[in-house]
């Protein structure tokens, strides 16, 4: 009973850590863009599309509100489109993903530019003659420097496409999935249409009240028919996260109810036991045993039991939480001080609950209980 409880208690302790770790991991690391103050508001397509830069205009003059973009892959969304496209370079396909933007996309996320440059207003960018592409799609064509490089769709050889600038990867959909080669276009002159997604309204203002007032505003007159609807991109991205958030707090409700069930079985077997030896340890005491020798001596039974517990439930936890984890392409590693620790605690609190119970017995006067057959 000892080993079966306990080596449940020490399985969901590993998984409690190995979890809380994940989730800790998934909330502080750097996505590789910002999103604070980063609002994402539905539009329709002719909203999207033809009425883009006259919504654009109309939300820049509003207070606090310091770019508008739009983009098809907007971060944080719960479905984002992972396909990619056939584009060719020097006659060898590679397969990218297509995400069209448009010019202030990387300013509103504040995305780093490693190498060339940003979208501009320029003939050429605006037509979808120029394109960003980020770390990974550079690696993935192999090219030592991929400014001034052409790329076109294997079905429209005669629309190339210049890479002009090269951005640090940044991750848009949680971290289940590898950053995706991506290449950022803007307008649909490519032979290829692509909509849909979203705006992206960057704030920078200590008064989010009056400028989210003053977008609503300003959203009755782009869109009568539809009212401003709206979240941001930190708040979508702790969405992501819901179901891990969930998991997170039934594995630590287990492990708590795990560990005071093998508590208060420990405790109730303890009493027990030395319920039966009071005679034997009273003996020992008045032959010159100390409270250590009988703590000692009470104890090492347990000891042995909670080893055997330890190494049962400590593969299994780092086999079950090492399955977990493969599901994730950015995750912790399972370092052997986590699985140390969870036998050092699990040890430590079963024997600190059987010393209560060993050392009450050794100090207890031996007169007593020698007095009765």
């Amino acid at each position: 009973m000892i080993v079966v409880q306990f080596a449940m208690a020490a399985f969901f302790v590993t998984g409690a850590l190995v979890i809380n770790r994940q989730m800790h991991f998934m909330q502080t690391k750097n996505k590789g863009f910002s999103d604070e103050q980063v609002m994402r508001i539905e539009a329709t397509q002719k909203t999207r599309d033809d009425g883009f830069e006259t919504t654009k205009n109309t939300l820049l003059t509003i207070p606090g509100v310091q770019y508008v973009s739009k983009t098809t892959a907007v971060p944080g969304d719960e479905f984002s489109d992972t396909s990619t496209v056939a584009f060719k370079h020097e006659g060898k396909e590679y397969r990218l993903a297509s995400v069209k933007v448009s010019t202030d996309y990387f300013n509103s996320l504040q995305i780093p530019l490693l190498n060339g440059r940003m979208f501009n207003n320029s003939y050429a960018d605006q037509n979808t003659k120029s394109a960003i592409i980020n770390e990974t799609a550079a690696k993935k064509l192999n090219l030592g420097n991929p400014l001034g490089a052409y790329l076109s769709l294997t079905d429209c050889d005669s629309l190339p496409i210049q890479i002009v600038g090269v951005v640090k990867d940044f991750n848009i959909s949680g971290f289940e999935n590898p950053v995706q080669p991506v290449l950022f276009t803007i307008g649909n002159n490519a032979c290829m249409y692509q909509s849909g997604g979203g705006l992206l309204i960057k704030i920078n203002s200590n008064q989010m009240k009056q400028t989210i007032a003053g977008i609503e505003q300003a959203w009755k007159g782009i869109e009568p028919d539809f009212p401003a609807r709206f979240s941001f991109l930190d708040e979508n991205f702790q969405q992501l996260f819901s179901s891990y958030s969930r998991l997170e707090k039934i594995i630590n409700f287990f492990t708590l109810t795990a560990i005071l069930i093998s508590l208060m079985g420990l405790f109730a077997l303890t009493s027990f036991l030395i319920g039966q030896r009071k005679k034997e340890i009273s003996i020992r005491k008045v032959l010159g045993a100390g409270v250590s020798d009988l703590t000692s001596l009470l104890t090492k039974g347990f000891a042995l039991l909670l080893a055997i517990a330890v190494c049962i439930a400590l593969p299994l936890g780092w086999w079950a939480t090492n399955k977990w984890l493969e599901s994730f392409a950015y995750r912790v590693s399972l370092d052997w001080w986590m699985f140390a620790a969870v036998a050092i605690i699990i040890i430590f609190i079963a024997l600190l609950t059987i010393s209560l119970q060993t050392i009450k017995a050794a100090t207890a006067s031996p007169v007593k209980n020698l007095r009765t057959e």
